[in-house]
């Protein structure tokens, strides 16, 4: 049985800090497929329930981001890339500092971002 799932991490965002790793439970192996950078500090990651888009915050201070990318699946792929690119389409402030955690209705209508640093949410 094998599960994809994504994964934030701290990292600068000229370097990869999304990544959508598989999980294979037979052969007790984690993978990486692909990854994206151009988020400082992707600590946290939520896609949407329809998987057309992951979210992640940008955990910096001052001034924490929301930023979204779009999920493109490539299927055939002959060159040996990511079967999956992610391409940033939208960021925008927090209005706090240290976006820690995303939350959204199941829907997919409403998101929330807590802030750290701030005690607030957004």
């Amino acid at each position: 049985m094998k599960e994809q799932f994504y994964i934030g991490s701290y990292a600068p965002a000229d370097q990869p800090g999304i990544w959508l790793a598989e999980a294979d439970f037979e052969m007790g192996v984690i993978r990486p497929l692909a990854s994206a950078a151009g988020a400082e500090n992707p600590s946290w990651v939520l896609p949407r329930p329809d998987g057309r888009v992951l979210y992640c915050v940008e955990e910096v201070c001052p001034g924490g981001k929301l930023s979204a990318y779009r999920i493109m699946r490539r299927e055939g792929d002959q060159d040996g890339g990511p079967s999956v690119v992610f391409k940033k389409v939208a960021t925008l402030p927090t209005d706090g500092d240290h976006p820690c955690h995303i939350s959204m209705d199941p829907d997919g209508r409403y998101l929330f971002v807590a802030n750290y640093t701030s005690g607030s949410v957004a």
